[in-house]
């Protein structure tokens, strides 16, 4: 189906109405109707912007296609339906430039930016999608890892992990029981497996190294983690299964060269780890729950012993158990989290001291900013519906973006953080409750642009644009 894209405009301090399909809108400030950023979508969007004696009169005058407009001093937000999927997309990822949507049938559809959308494939079976350097992996109706492009065929893998893209091609897999790691070659080919007991939907991540290990150059290194355990039974991750300790790996031969294990009966409580670089060599970190408390943050690095991982630096636990902390991803020195997800907890920023000394970890320092978002649908194993958003070269380095729905899933919320705090820039709202994670990336001009799938089935372009920076700080609350 071809895009259908028009802009709306109004004067600051005015509400525009013009005719016309699906469009977008700018909105923010105190201008207009609520306020608010409104994506311009007929009828049911109308409906929860405007009240049902107003929306009568509009579409009587000027008939089902309206549109509401409004201005803003921060940024400019343009929405765009790009098709309607047969089922509500469970993954997407970036494929031939555009977006791949994994539906909840297991038809598996391509857009691209100019909005023509063809079928790919049908009958897959796990809501595994993956962008590998211009090829796309997903597994098929008998369980085994493919390459949808050339239609190559690997072996079977574990149905909830996700597979992990290495350099020149080759993949990181986990097998179907999750006890053994496999690495396959650029067309799916096994090139090699090793035992591991691993979280049986564990997705791993690559971990920075700087330096040789043993005194071999060695990697890439993997982290993943390991030792499964019932013994924290929360499951809001899709299960109740968790992990005991974290492995590295060297992906070129699959031997672990370090370990950590959690302390105590606690767990940690998340299905991947977070690469923080700017904690040392194999800078992680680790959400761990249990013995009391839930949600506390452990910062792991290599340690004096290569074979061991060092807990390096920490942030206290939210106080009671079956209470937990999304880690959202770090930039520099930063590291974001989102508290309690499932019930309204606060956007957190966590900064790592500039030098960490002694033996004995650092305490990470705190800022709390409550701005009505979530990050996670309480037992699914999806764990990006909120994120960084990618770097672009024009970002002033004090600044992160982050890309966040509102509590009820129906608003794309774009939120800017600098020195003074972090507050909400821009509002897209949506024809549905977000379905997927949204698919994130920056354009030549820097704007940024969310691929998002919502739960009727529409998959939408929404472009950020102009300048989305606070240009004033908000007071942040600082622990």
């Amino acid at each position: 189906m071809r895009a259908v894209d028009h802009s709306c405009r109004a004067a600051p301090g005015r509400t525009g109405v013009g005719g016309g399909g699906r469009c977008s809108v700018s909105g923010g400030g105190r201008s207009g109707v609520g306020g608010r950023w409104r994506a311009c979508l007929p009828g049911a969007v109308l409906a929860r912007a405007l009240s049902a004696a107003l929306i009568a009169t509009l579409v009587t005058v000027l008939g089902t296609g309206v549109a509401i407009a409004q201005q803003t001093a921060l940024a400019t937000v343009r929405t765009t339906l790009v098709t309607t999927l047969d089922a509500p997309a469970v993954a997407l990822a970036p494929y031939l430039a555009g977006v791949a949507a994994l539906g909840s049938d297991g038809r598996l559809t391509h857009a691209t930016n100019e909005g023509v959308a063809r079928r790919l494939r049908r009958g897959l079976t796990s809501e595994v999608l993956v962008a590998c350097e211009g090829k796309l992996l997903a597994v098929d109706g008998s369980g085994r890892l493919i390459e949808v492009g050339s239609g190559a065929v690997g072996p079977p893998v574990s149905l909830h992990a996700t597979p992990l893209c290495l350099p020149d091609g080759r993949v990181l897999a986990l097998d179907p029981t999750a006890q053994r790691v496999m690495l396959l070659d650029a067309s799916l080919g096994r090139a090699a497996l090793a035992p591991l007991d691993a979280l049986p939907d564990a997705e791993p991540i690559g971990v920075v190294d700087d330096g040789p290990v043993g005194g071999s150059a060695g990697g890439p290194f993997v982290a993943i983690l390991v030792h499964p355990s019932l013994d924290y039974r929360h499951g809001v991750l899709g299960d109740e299964v968790e992990a005991e300790g974290v492995a590295v790996l060297d992906a070129a031969t699959l031997e672990v060269v370090a370990r950590w294990s959690v302390p105590g009966r606690r767990v940690i409580e998340q299905r991947r780890l977070a690469s923080f670089p700017a904690a040392g060599r194999w800078g992680m970190v680790a959400t761990v729950s249990g013995g009391g408390d839930g949600g506390a943050l452990v910062v792991l690095a290599r340690g004096d012993d290569p074979a061991e991982l060092a807990v390096v630096a920490s942030g206290p636990g939210i106080g009671t158990e079956h209470r937990w902390r999304h880690v959202l991803g770090a930039s520099g020195r930063r590291l974001y989290t989102l508290a309690t997800p499932h019930i309204g907890g606060p956007l957190e920023r966590w900064t790592l001291p500039a030098s960490i000394v002694g033996s004995a970890p650092t305490r990470l320092r705190r800022e709390a900013f409550p701005l009505g978002v979530t990050s996670h649908r309480i037992g699914q194993r999806e764990l990006d519906l909120g994120r960084l958003v990618p770097r672009d070269a024009s970002d002033p380095v004090a600044v992160d973006l982050l890309a966040m729905p509102t509590r009820d899933l129906r608003t794309l919320r774009l939120i800017a953080c600098d020195q003074a705090g972090c507050r909400v820039s821009a509002d897209a709202e949506l024809p549905g409750a977000m379905a997927a994670a949204p698919w994130l990336d920056r354009d030549a001009a820097g704007n940024v642009r969310a691929w998002v799938a919502t739960d009727d089935g529409s998959l939408l372009l929404v472009a950020f644009s102009r300048d989305p920076f606070p240009g004033d700080g908000i007071p942040s609350e600082a622990e």
